[in-house]
């Protein structure tokens, strides 16, 4: 398949402006599927000029992203690709904030065939802010270990995401992972389980540096904190959760 990531331009700007998700996504495509790339700020095109774009390069799906204040053109030109039998899927940070006005299930039309859902916690697209213990980076340390103990790490995780949560310094090894409400531990602080807890499986059996915290699951890992005395950190290896405060210090102190 031929795959077009468009960019609608503002109708200002006329210098390329580079859009990483365009990119990044070129990247990730699979395989047998070619994807081009078209940044209207650098190369204009009304409605009619892109429909014959398309079918002269037999494109066979449209990947449209704009944030809020570009969100009506993104829209019209998307109405007009699709008016000409080919799909289109919506992205953005508007998008992810309000994925049925794309889809058309707030009562007005239907802009898009599918929509692809980022992270984002308000319309002008800054990242979400994720927190471990609800704690920033620079508020005081909680995790305080002594050199030579050894700990149980109670890891629950109250997002939609699974989180690879790594531990500097150390190595670990996972006990198990069980359900529980959250609803029930936001009401009243305590963990209420559902079900059993469920041993790791074959390939997390060893030595560990990082874990997957699964969403409305308490992941539990022992931890020894030997080899030397100092301020370490631990964190979730998504780039877009640690560089966005989902990173803590902890002191491993001295006997």
């Amino acid at each position: 398949m031929r795959i077009l990531l468009y960019n609608p331009d503002n109708g200002v700007t006329r210098n390329f402006m580079p859009h990483l998700w365009m990119f990044l996504l070129k990247a990730l495509t699979p395989p047998g599927h070619e994807v081009l790339l078209i940044d209207g700020n650098a190369k204009p095109l009304n409605d009619e000029e892109l429909v014959r774009f398309l079918r002269e390069e037999n494109i066979g799906l449209v990947g449209i992203g704009a944030m809020t204040r570009m969100v009506q053109k993104a829209y019209r030109v998307a109405d007009a690709i699709r008016a000409a039998g080919v799909p289109v899927v919506m992205g953005g940070p508007h998008v992810t904030e309000c994925p049925d006005e794309a889809l058309g299930r707030d009562g007005g039309p239907r802009h898009a065939d599918a929509v692809a859902l980022g992270e984002a916690d308000d319309m002008q697209g800054n990242p979400t802010t994720m927190l471990l213990n609800n704690a920033h980076w620079d508020m005081p340390v909680t995790e305080n270990p002594k050199l030579g103990s050894t700990e149980i790490w109670n890891l629950l995780n109250f997002t939609d995401d699974s989180h690879p949560i790594h531990l500097h310094m150390v190595r670990f090894q996972i006990l198990d992972r069980r359900s529980f409400e959250p609803e029930a531990y936001y009401h009243d602080g305590k963990i209420q389980y559902i079900g059993d807890p469920i041993p790791p499986a074959a390939n997390e059996a060893g030595w560990k540096d990082t874990v997957r915290a699964d969403p409305a699951i308490v992941t539990r890992i022992i931890v020894k904190f030997e080899g030397f005395a100092g301020r370490y950190v631990w964190h979730c290896h998504m780039l877009e959760h640690e560089d966005n405060e989902m990173m803590r210090p902890y002191l491993i102190r001295a006997v």
